[in-house]
């Protein structure tokens, strides 16, 4: 069994019929750098152009709404995002909390938030959860996303009369 220190984090199981994605020791640093992603993914579109960014998130990555499939590749998603942020100057996105579970060779990271200004007049929460792999460089490249959002109207009035 080759071992997995120094390019897939944490500490490969010895010959003891572990599976080989369990870790025995937490892999902090690379939990801390996935967390720090994960927020500078969602909130920061000038990050979108710096290719030190870049080499984290796959040229072909998906994402998708609660199973409905939304699209493929990084270019798009970020012009996507970009238009977004561009029609909507009050998007605003607080951090409730975000989480990683970090494998070997792959992770997933979820952030709760709560997300004002788009659409107008609603107030909503909403889970991202972002699929990781480590390539054999030893690179977190981001390659999937999945989003679930709860709304609550704080002017349904707006939406009511028109």
């Amino acid at each position: 069994m080759a071992s997995a220190v120094g390019t897939q984090g944490g500490v490969a199981p010895q010959q003891r019929g572990e599976s080989p994605l369990v870790t025995k020791k937490p892999d902090l640093a690379s939990e801390k750098l996935l967390k720090e992603l994960t927020e500078l993914f969602i909130t920061d579109v000038s990050a979108y152009d710096d290719p030190e960014f870049l080499q984290h998130v796959s040229p072909d990555f998906q994402w998708n709404i609660v199973g409905s499939f939304l699209g493929r590749g990084r270019k798009a998603h970020f012009e996507t995002m970009k238009n977004i942020r561009q029609a909507h100057p009050d998007y605003h996105v607080k951090f409730l909390n975000i989480s990683a579970d970090v494998q070997i060779g792959k992770a997933k990271t979820w952030a709760l938030m709560k997300i004002t200004g788009f659409p107008e007049g609603v107030e909503r929460e909403s889970i991202l959860m972002f699929s990781w792999r480590r390539d054999v460089q030893g690179t977190w490249a981001r390659w999937h996303t999945w989003s679930c959002t709860y709304y609550a109207f704080t002017r349904f009035e707006s939406y009511a009369t028109g």
